[in-house]
């Protein structure tokens, strides 16, 4: 007998039915993907157009053949209903069960993990794994390197057609978006579900809070690590530096064996400002960093010190046009001692370094004064406004971005990427064996931490700050200048975030 055949000996086929429902799910993907070629998307469906398109068509063959008239009903529609409230113990089984199904639902994810970054490693291999386990769920997935998302994002809100979901940085960045609607607000999703209580570490929220409410899920937490070679010191005899005369006379040393002291790039100078203005202001850094206190002359003191080192000849030559890897691999291949820059580069220093490089507090200006860690949380996980006022695509988004910046990854993000996450777990398993050390000095009490100073400032402020870090190393400015015109940029660019 035809294979058709013993399935219309089954009976009807509900249109509320389980097999009903797979065959408008596969009819649902297929016009997705037949979708996607327009688009240019990526689509990450594992499952080719053809082999979906062959099965859509058989089972259509199969519904048509076994449904009769369309009413359900195999016989010509002639079966008997059973009555109100009455019906079979099996057909009440497969009710429960279909009532757990879910309607199938498109979403769109954009990220810039991908590529050379470290965490892609951990991160889409996640996304398969988030695939494989929501069949209902047709995830196309939108890429653009490491800080090309940002462009992406600006892009897409600009044409009004931001993806589902999507990973950014702080409401630094994010404020104009937030400000016009185009993202979700999730306080009240965070509040009412059990499990984000006590997932993330403590103020895992504050950078992407606005005006009191929250708009992100925390993804990736940071901190600004300083690598010393320990093997190149001792091969040539220099002490690694505890205090910042210390770093100079290091600088000076290195400098006359032909080596560059510090590998470095534009990003390197705003990571000491940030530590020198730290160790010089303490706490009180926030208030002036968000416009509520005004400078001093220790934000002079501050740029001149990192004046000193350019003038020691600490960093490479055109370091301003270098990339943050590309500025690492002066350190992979033994040409640097020092390397200073965020966390997310840990999973990227040589293997062989692993057992050489040790994670040290950046040196401090006064031998008896405190030293400092930027460490904070950056780096969150976005809905759009437009696809939480969908009902079927929020809850999908939901479940999406929960599990982005839940647990599973977050510990893949560590013990393969060696990038730091912000969810609480037990840390005594195998770790990144570099993220491990940064973790261990944050962690022993050696250190205070503070914040990336640019998660504080509004994003105008920030480019301010970013262009004018650049033209003090380049010498195009003094550190009056560079001081008096940061000020400037504080006032005239308020963080709104931090209004009333």
């Amino acid at each position: 007998m035809p294979i058709m055949g013993v399935f219309c000996l089954v009976g009807p086929i509900q249109k509320n039915s389980r097999f009903f429902k797979r065959i408008s799910r596969l009819q649902s993907r297929l016009i997705s993907i037949l979708k996607g070629k327009s688009t240019g998307r990526e689509s990450t469906m594992r499952k080719s157009t053809m082999k979906i398109g062959v099965m859509l068509a058989s089972a259509m063959l199969l519904l048509a053949a076994c449904s009769g008239n369309g009413n359900g009903n195999a016989n010509g529609g002639n079966s008997s209903a059973s009555p109100a409230g009455a019906s079979s113990p099996a057909a009440s089984s497969g009710t429960a069960q279909e009532g757990t199904a879910k309607q199938p639902v498109e979403l769109t994810l954009a990220h810039g993990w991908t590529g050379e970054v470290a965490m892609a490693a951990a991160f889409e291999p996640a996304i398969d794994r988030f695939i494989a386990s929501h069949d209902y769920i047709t995830l196309n997935v939108e890429t653009a390197p490491g800080n090309g998302i940002r462009e992406k994002i600006v892009t897409e809100m600009a044409a009004n057609d931001p993806p589902d979901v999507f990973l950014h940085w702080g409401a630094r960045d994010t404020a104009s978006y937030i400000a016009n609607e185009k993202v979700a607000d999730l306080t009240d999703l965070i509040a009412g579900d059990p499990e984000l209580e006590g997932r993330y570490i403590d103020n895992a929220y504050d950078s992407v809070t606005y005006k009191g409410r929250i708009y992100g899920l925390p993804i990736e937490a940071n901190m600004m690590n300083f690598l010393v070679n320990t093997k190149m010191f001792a091969d040539a005899g220099i002490k690694v530096p505890e205090t910042f005369d210390e770093l100079k006379e290091a600088v000076k040393a290195f400098k006359a064996k032909g080596l560059i002291p510090i590998a470095a790039n534009d990003g390197t100078t705003r990571a000491i400002l940030s530590n020198l203005n730290d160790q010089l202001y303490g706490e009180s850094v926030r208030d002036r960093l968000i416009g509520k206190e005004e400078y001093d002359e220790r934000l002079v003191e501050a740029a001149s010190h990192v004046r000193e080192l350019v003038e020691l000849g600490a960093f490479p030559e055109g370091m301003e046009t270098l990339g943050t890897l590309q500025a690492l691999e002066l350190f992979n291949t033994g040409m640097s001692p020092m390397y200073y820059q965020h966390s997310w580069t840990l999973g990227s220093v040589a293997e062989d370094l692993f057992d050489q490089v040790e994670v040290v507090p950046f040196p401090k200006l006064k031998p008896d004064g405190d030293a400092y860690m930027t460490s904070g949380v950056g780096y969150f996980v976005y809905i759009s406004e437009r696809a939480y006022e969908d009902e079927n695509k929020r809850e999908a988004a939901w479940e999406l971005a929960k599990y982005l910046a839940g647990t599973e990854v977050g510990k893949e993000l560590e013990v393969v990427s060696g990038n730091p996450s912000p969810v609480v777990w037990d840390r005594s398993s195998d770790m990144h064996p570099m993220l491990a050390k940064a973790f261990k000095l944050r962690d022993s009490g050696e250190v205070k931490t503070f914040p990336d100073h640019n998660d504080l400032l509004s994003a105008e402020a920030s480019k301010v700050y970013n262009d004018l870090k650049t033209r003090l190393y380049l010498n195009d400015i003094t550190p009056e200048q560079y001081a008096q015109l940061f000020e400037e940029g504080i006032k005239n660019n308020p963080n709104p975030a931090f209004e009333p």
